[in-house]
């Protein structure tokens, strides 16, 4: 097949594919046209907001108070059910006052707490967070305390005979 061959049936689809455009662009003009017709209309039709209003009776007006004011009863029980978990987890009354009675009788005092911290100027994680910048700063590299605890007799023999690594391998 020759070059002039080929364009001429190259020109020959061109030309069919352009006569085929044009005749089917005529017919999807007017679908086009009469679809946008029929939303013009449909949308004329709809009722504004005022016809809408106007248009509920008083017994839709009615419906809609009573489903109102059931919301309102609604938001107020979930509100007052809501109050009565937290007084009951923080043990208060909802009408107690500051002030005890007279006849009430007095608190027993309660004993301090027992002290369980490590050090006894620091608290537990104040103390772990001082253990590892101190060990990041002696190794070199970053470093985490995964688990401490207070060090009993054994403990202290171990680190002097030089056997730590032996039980743990974590900082």
């Amino acid at each position: 097949m020759s070059t002039q061959d080929t364009l001429t049936a190259v020109t020959a689809v061109k030309d069919s594919v352009v006569d085929t455009v044009q005749a089917v662009l005529p017919v999807v003009q007017d679908t086009l046209t009469k679809a946008v017709d029929t939303a013009t209309v449909a949308v004329s039709k709809v009722p504004t907001t005022g016809e809408a209003f106007a248009s509920v009776s008083f017994t839709g007006w009615l419906l809609i108070l009573l489903a109102f004011i059931a919301v309102i009863a609604l938001l107020y029980i979930a509100i007052g059910v809501n109050r009565l978990a937290v007084a009951v987890e923080s043990g208060k009354t909802l009408g107690s006052s500051a002030k005890t009675p007279a006849s009430a009788p007095a608190a027993a005092p309660v004993a301090a707490p027992v002290a369980t911290s490590i050090h006894p100027g620091l608290s537990d994680e104040k103390l772990a967070v001082l253990l590892a910048v101190a060990t990041a700063e002696v190794l070199g590299k970053s470093t985490t305390v995964v688990k401490f605890r207070a060090a009993d007799g054994k403990d202290w023999t171990w680190a002097e005979q030089g056997r730590v690594s032996l039980h743990t391998h974590k900082v």
